[in-house]
């Protein structure tokens, strides 16, 4: 059975695909996740390779949770943008690694989506960010995540101001 990491990171492939090649190839980008999850890999592919493949636990189902995920960041992207450059205005979409951007565009839909917690989110998506990404990337992530996490928690824990 997949783990929810394992769905996260066949999102963010999915993501990046469709960033790439829009949402009228879905079913194209799907048929290519569950090709590219269940490839059978000889012991003599690098270890890389070997870690994308997620064959052993990759089903149906973990396949149509990670295209949902894909598919919700993908319709909110706008939004999700709109509001990193506005906590991480020196970091504007353009600028962000095309790994980065994916990563902070899925996490931010799980966020607002509110269907797990925000540091749960939060810690996974660092994860995988230092996985797959650049070596300053994790904290990056973590400090617009931060962010994005207070801006959408529920107004029963932000600070009243009243004392």
């Amino acid at each position: 059975m997949a783990t929810a990491r394992d769905i996260r990171t066949l999102a963010l492939l999915a993501l990046f695909q469709l960033d790439q090649r829009g949402e009228d190839d879905v079913p194209t980008i799907t048929q290519w996740l569950l090709d590219a999850a269940r490839a059978d890999l000889d012991d003599d592919d690098a270890e890389e390779e070997r870690s994308l493949r997620l064959s052993k636990r990759v089903d149906d189902g973990a396949i149509d949770a990670a295209m949902e995920l894909a598919r919700a960041a993908y319709s909110a992207r706008a939004g999700a943008d709109d509001e990193v450059r506005r906590l991480a205005p020196a970091w504007p979409t353009h600028r962000q690694p095309a790994v980065d951007r994916c990563i902070l565009r899925l996490a931010h839909a799980e966020i607002v989506s509110g269907d797990a917690p925000a540091k749960v989110v939060i810690n996974e998506w660092i994860e995988i960010a230092k996985r797959y990404s650049t070596d300053k990337s994790s904290a990056f992530v973590n400090g617009v995540l931060d962010k994005i996490m207070r801006a959408h928690a529920p107004a029963t824990t932000q600070p009243s101001g009243e004392g």
